[in-house]
């Protein structure tokens, strides 16, 4: 959802590509760092948790904020059948 950096070099490496394979190898959707993306996650609610104390407005702001980042992951894990290994993987543990 938040993923400007990647963004950026996605285009950048579009604007420098050579040929048609060099472009499809740019445009195909990049790993889930699943590390990143579970603390940022966590770093979100704390602070939506935390701040909701203080400024009840903050609360739903945070719930919108995560509705939305879970419907995103939903979409980049079930797009190239990706969700069936990250179901594998849960399962096997």
């Amino acid at each position: 959802m938040f993923r400007i950096p990647d963004f950026l070099l996605e285009k950048w490496g579009a604007l420098n590509a050579n040929n048609v394979v060099e472009l499809e190898n740019v445009e195909r959707l990049g790993a889930i760092r699943y590390g990143f993306e579970y603390s940022y996650i966590l770093l979100i609610y704390t602070i939506a948790l935390f701040y909701g104390a203080v400024v009840p407005l903050v609360l739903p702001a945070g719930l919108l904020f995560l509705v939305l980042k879970f419907l995103f992951d939903k979409v980049r894990l079930m797009d190239g059948g990706r969700w069936r290994m990250s179901f594998i993987r849960s399962i096997a543990r």
